[in-house]
């Protein structure tokens, strides 16, 4: 559907920015952040590890009631649920292995995108100074996306192991 591929090109141009914002506020010298901008950035980067350990609890089997409930499906999309984004309509599959293999191509293709966001402000000459397409800022970029996705990557690769029922009554993992 025209819709959901639309949508998903906006939510995957809205993630390269995202990240391209990420990567030059980590490699910002710290010497010029004021001190109040470095507790937002930890501040920032605690609250994603809150998120995703709630995600963490929303995966336990059990049955929440508002206002839980509602809790776990918003925060759904910081655990690469990909039925937040309706991937299922733009490729026009429900398979298994595919969502499984988008679940964990996700961090992959969020270097890509912030790679190719800093090559993109970086080209013009007055923002080179603000993105910085350095090996060691690269590096420093990437590592603070693992560590900030580590549990999301964690969740991703154990789902291989989770049990699903389907229609006619069988499980498989």
């Amino acid at each position: 559907d025209g819709g959901h591929a639309a949508l998903l090109v906006a939510a995957i141009g809205l993630c390269t920015v995202a990240l391209t914002a990420v990567h030059v506020g980590v490699n910002w010298p710290i010497s010029r952040s004021s001190s109040t901008t470095m507790s937002c950035i930890f501040l920032a980067g605690m609250a994603v590890t809150t998120v995703l350990t709630f995600n963490v609890y929303a995966s336990f089997d059990f049955v929440a009631t508002s206002p839980l409930a509602e809790l776990f499906s918003l925060l759904r999309v910081f655990a690469f649920d990909l039925d937040i984004v309706r991937l299922t309509c733009v490729t026009g599959t429900n398979s298994q292995v595919m969502r499984y293999s988008v679940k964990l191509l996700s961090l992959p293709s969020a270097f890509a995108l912030m790679a190719f966001g800093v090559a993109a402000v970086s080209s013009f000459r007055p923002l080179r100074h603000y993105a910085s397409p350095s090996v060691a800022a690269t590096q420093n970029s990437m590592g603070m996306l693992m560590s900030i996705a580590f549990i999301a990557v964690s969740m991703a690769s154990l789902e291989a192991f989770r049990c699903h029922e389907h229609p006619n009554g069988k499980h498989s993992l």
